[in-house]
């Protein structure tokens, strides 16, 4: 996979949620980055708002 070095450590949050079995181990990992980080980066890029800690479980339950 081409994967770029910083995307990659994101997703290996992932990968360790699918070790733990909190996520399916048929998640695809390019999509579920991009669901579950997106929302962060555009709140940083655009300055919209600081990602808040509330956000993240709400990001987090409706992404994956």
């Amino acid at each position: 996979m081409g994967t770029k070095p910083p995307r990659r450590g994101n997703q290996n949050a992932l990968i360790a949620a699918i070790d733990r079995d909190e996520l399916p181990a048929d998640l695809d990992l390019e999509h579920a980055t991009d669901l579950v980080f997106g929302p962060f980066w555009y709140r940083l890029l655009v300055g919209h708002a600081p990602p808040s800690t509330p956000t993240k479980p709400a990001v987090m339950s409706r992404s994956c």
